[in-house]
């Protein structure tokens, strides 16, 4: 090859590679969305978590008052486990730990007919320079279902230090601090003394605090709601005009996303890339497709998942739909109560209605109780269990995350194609699946 020859295939794998590079970056644009933090009620629930049980009581705690019942707990903002993983993995170092790995000391007790609660806001390790709560002893066995008594409690403003994006970040905590006897309890065989006076006074802070921003893809204007719940963000998606749809919403599928996943905003299609380090910007990028390479709405199709069902076999959605007309998806668990009620209407639909073939997708902590429930009511159709996991990133790996499922029970009705023709929440959802089934099964027969 003479050197003119070469120089002129040189110049167009430039002008080749030169395309291809600005045709990705024509593929993708960057949207920086501005957030601002809110603490009212918002389109959140409230985010609650239980303090914990303090085994051996610090030596450095002063002022804990003399009373007749008495625990002493603690609750932090940042992850312990989290932090370990990053000192461990050298992303951090020890003094870094040190600074980030705080907590706040309580005191819960008992004082004749009241409860007294301390919280060491300064931490300083020292109870008597602290405000001290003093309420009814009878409503912590009240209050989880009274939102009118828990808005009573005073909001406290606590600050933190929190590692976001490779660096440290100054925060605000907006919570309350409430009384709540046996919150979040698991029955043990024999608990202690100490854990069941624990259990008998424990504390849980509630926090209802959120982000909102909005911004617009060529001439539509959307917003956007974040939640931060122990590092995982929560994030939801309206048009800018409209109310956001609430997690108990029946008519509405509520859809959550995480970062990484892909959104469609009507005919639009954005990823969501990063949240900035001070929760002050949400990043997005708007991408150039046309459709999602696996659906999960209604009108789109599913990706012929493989799963291994309850008995160990591997089967796929494809499979279950073999000579029947349409897949029925029940997202269930054992701890659901609206589950479990609709047990008898699953039941009447797979013995009226042959043609259809159900999957149980059972979402529990242990595989247990859900297989024990399955066999006590006779439930022969496929089943398959999904280990109820708080890592969010294991979660999003497995069935109920990649079809978005936040909310149980949730049905899904596939065709043959694997195309979902109907999605919903509970028995509203269940009763317009059937009617489906009954009118699509009636057009056939003329």
């Amino acid at each position: 090859m003479n050197l003119k020859l070469c120089f002129f295939v040189c110049s167009i794998s430039i002008i080749i590679i030169s395309c291809k590079r600005e045709k990705e970056i024509q593929a993708t644009k960057e949207i920086k969305v501005n957030l601002i933090k809110q603490s009212d009620q918002g389109p959140f629930p409230s985010m609650t978590s239980a303090f914990n049980m303090v085994d051996t009581i610090p030596y450095s705690l002063k002022g804990i008052p003399e009373l007749d019942t008495i625990s002493v707990q603690s609750t932090r903002r940042t992850s312990e486990k989290r932090l370990k993983k990053l000192l461990e993995q050298g992303v951090i170092s020890s003094s870094v730990f040190d600074e980030l790995n705080t907590k706040w000391y309580a005191i819960s007790g008992i004082k004749g007919n009241k409860q007294i609660i301390i919280l060491d806001e300064n931490q300083n390790f020292d109870f008597s320079d602290d405000k001290k709560y003093i309420i009814d002893k009878k409503i912590r066995e009240t209050l989880r279902n009274n939102e009118e008594l828990k808005d009573s409690f005073p909001s406290l403003i606590l600050p933190y230090k929190r590692y976001l994006n490779g660096r440290i970040v100054n925060l605000d905590l907006r919570t309350k601090i409430l009384p709540h006897k046996n919150f979040f309890y698991f029955a043990k065989a024999n608990p202690s003394p100490k854990e069941l006076t624990y259990l008998d006074l424990l504390l849980v802070s509630s926090r209802r605090e959120h982000w909102l921003g909005d911004f617009q893809l060529d001439s539509f204007n959307y917003k956007t709601a974040i939640s931060d719940h122990w590092n995982r963000f929560q994030i939801i998606f309206q048009e800018k005009d409209k109310p956001f749809y609430s997690r108990r919403n029946q008519d509405k599928e509520y859809e959550e996303f995480k970062k990484g996943d892909t959104v469609q905003l009507g005919a639009h299609f954005i990823k969501i890339d990063s949240v900035g380090a001070d929760l002050d910007k949400l990043y997005l990028q708007k991408l150039d497709i046309t459709e999602l390479p696996n659906g999960y709405k209604e009108g789109q199709q599913l990706r012929d998942y493989t799963f291994t069902d309850i008995e160990g076999n591997s089967q796929t959605m494809s499979t279950l739909l073999k000579n029947k007309d349409y897949l029925l998806i029940d997202f269930w668990g054992t701890w659901c109560v609206p589950c479990l009620q609709l047990t008898p209407d699953l039941k009447r639909i797979h013995q009226e209605y042959p043609h259809i073939a159900i999957l149980g997708v059972d979402f529990d902590f242990e595989k247990e109780p859900g297989v024990k429930y399955i066999k006590e009511k006779e439930l022969d159709w496929t089943h398959v269990f999904i280990e109820r996991v708080r890592k969010d990133t294991l979660l999003r790996k497995k069935l109920v995350g990649k079809l978005r499922v936040d909310n149980y029970p949730t049905f899904m009705l596939i065709d043959k194609d694997l195309k979902i023709v109907y999605r919903g929440i509970g028995k509203k959802a269940l009763n317009a699946i059937e009617e489906l089934i009954v009118v699509n099964k009636a057009l056939e027969e003329q």
